[in-house]
């Protein structure tokens, strides 16, 4: 009786020590692939959180030339609309500003300036670009 006591001893302690190695090998496993997934996981966020720094960079530079470039254009505009002050103050008061141009010159002209448009090296002559068209000479 004795012996058929520590057989099933034996054997439930040989089941016991299974199932323990069993379950310590399945979750050394998780354990693991879990450690290579999270070693990938933060790779990658290292890896957007370069590209993310990297495109809020080009975002500023980007910024900080269009406001440059804006600042420029107001600046051109404001001197350009001061020199038009100037200009027509000044040809208000000359003797030629009054005067028109004659007949034959403004005729010489326009046909110079046709003939520019029309003999364009590389321009198709067939359309004229819309914002400077033909003038037609007055006579």
């Amino acid at each position: 009786m004795i012996n058929k006591i520590a057989v099933a001893v034996t054997i439930i302690l040989v089941m016991i020590f299974g199932i323990l190695a069993w379950v310590a090998f399945h979750y050394y496993g998780k354990y693991s692939s879990e450690v290579t997934t999270n070693a990938t996981l933060t790779k990658e966020n290292k890896s957007a959180a370069l590209v993310v720094a990297n495109q809020e960079r080009l975002v500023n530079i980007f910024n900080t030339i269009a406001g440059a470039t804006l600042n420029e254009q107001a600046k051109n505009k404001s001197d350009s609309q001061e020199r038009e002050v100037v200009i027509q103050t000044v040809l208000k008061t000359e003797p030629c500003a009054v005067t028109i141009v004659p007949a034959a010159a403004a005729t010489v002209l326009l046909d110079h300036y046709n003939a520019i448009r029309q003999n364009t090296g590389a321009a198709d002559t067939g359309q004229f670009d819309a914002t400077v068209s033909s003038q037609p000479a007055t006579k």
